[in-house]
């Protein structure tokens, strides 16, 4: 009985320092880095039900000087609008890529890429766990940028 109440006392005291340690603020990364890129992915089997669904702030930016010559172009599929916090202006992007799997894999990086016509560079990549696909599964990665505004 004095195991079982030592392990519950244990997990209480642990929970709330782990949930602590990853706590996220908009506000805070943007003090940090002047600049956020959030993944969210949705993984879609061939009949359209939900298979997943991911989120991931992991993000790798290879080459910023890329992006925002990306990002400043007007893009077809790309929403821009300004907003504000902590009373100064910033640039909110987000953007959608589809891709419909054509065999299994296992997907553990989704990536913005400048595409040109004989090569892609990639730019960004947002790391996560993974997730398994089979053919005809459909991946929809919803990214939202956020910069100063300029």
């Amino acid at each position: 009985m004095r195991i079982l109440l030592a392990i519950a006392l244990f997990i209480l005291i642990l929970v709330p320092l782990i949930g602590n340690s990853y706590a996220y603020s908009i506000e805070s990364e943007l003090k940090k880095y002047n600049f956020l890129i959030y993944a969210q992915i949705e993984v879609r089997n061939s009949q359209d039900q939900l298979v997943s669904f991911l989120e991931s702030k992991k993000i790798v930016v290879l080459d910023l000087s890329k992006l925002n010559s990306l990002l400043d172009q007007n893009t077809e599929g790309i929403e821009k609008s300004v907003i504000t916090i902590s009373g100064k202006q910033y640039e909110m992007i987000k953007g959608v890529a589809t891709v419909i799997h054509s065999s299994p894999t296992v997907v553990s990086k989704s990536i913005i890429s400048n595409r040109q016509e004989n090569y892609a560079e990639d730019l960004v990549y947002a790391d996560h766990d993974g997730y398994p696909v089979i053919a005809g599964d459909k991946v929809i990665t919803t990214w939202t940028i956020i910069r100063p505004s300029h």
